[in-house]
């Protein structure tokens, strides 16, 4: 799990002919922030339009069947991407699985979270190349091996996240700063302390089967999708998406898992 580097919203360097007052540095640090915030929304903002427009160029057509998700490599990828509605979606990729004539490269979305031994039991005997988690908090993850060392490094990124956030709390008299700061660090204690690699938090799989057993397994009880891509390729982790339990309504909503 990447850790977000939050050094550069300090201003440790101040002018040599004159201090910078604490009202100084805390309208600097929310102009900062709000930049920020405006760089990310219209990052976000042409991603969709992005995705929206490969989207529907390809008109929905399953007989194309370039895979689930939509990306700037449609062959490379499995699973919607944010903001399509799941009841089309789920339909368009049922349609597709039954299309299906070689193997593929699938990711299999269950109806509730769960071990990751039980995970394992349901797809005994398939060729399981990953898990798709999310603890409580967290948005999800692949996670290509045994979990006990995803959470083992997963629990010290939170550590080092909150570490960072205590620290701007000690450069910063501002309110609204302090509140964002305290929340926080609040939540990243808690992600830090709840995380249980032996608890239910394992949504789905990735694997590779033929197509008979894609579609024995879409019936198996505990499955809610078995979405394929375009190839037995195993996408890069960006590429793969699989469902919550907690989308129900479009992909992408809510964000996180919540606790």
């Amino acid at each position: 799990m990447p850790v977000t580097d939050y050094s550069h919203l300090r201003e440790d360097v101040e002018p040599e002919d004159a201090p910078i007052t604490d009202e100084e540095r805390a309208r600097t640090q929310k102009e900062v922030v709000r930049l920020l915030a405006a760089f990310v929304a219209v990052a976000i903002a042409a991603a969709v339009v992005f995705f929206a427009t490969h989207h529907n160029s390809s008109g929905g057509n399953d007989s194309v069947d370039t895979g689930g998700a939509i990306s700037a490599d449609p062959t490379d990828a499995i699973g919607p991407v944010a903001g399509i509605e799941l009841a089309t979606y789920t339909q368009r990729r049922q349609v597709a699985l039954k299309n299906v004539k070689t193997a593929r490269a699938t990711a299999v979305s269950f109806s509730q979270y769960m071990s990751e031994a039980d995970a394992h039991r349901l797809l005994q005997g398939y060729d399981v190349r990953a898990l798709l988690v999310a603890a409580p908090g967290s948005e999800p993850e692949v996670v290509r091996g045994a979990l006990a060392q995803w959470a083992t490094s997963a629990r010290q990124d939170f550590a080092d996240q909150k570490t960072q956030f205590q620290d701007l709390l000690k450069d910063t008299k501002d309110p609204e700063f302090i509140k964002q700061y305290q929340s926080e660090v609040a939540r990243l204690d808690r992600l830090e302390k709840s995380l249980t690699p032996t608890g239910p938090i394992v949504f789905g799989a990735v694997l590779v089967a033929d197509p008979g057993a894609l579609q024995r397994l879409s019936t198996t009880t505990g499955v809610r999708l078995v979405d394929v891509s375009a190839s037995s390729h195993i996408p890069a982790d960006s590429n793969i998406h699989g469902l919550r339990p907690e989308e129900t309504f479009k992909a992408g909503t809510p964000l996180t898992r919540p606790f």
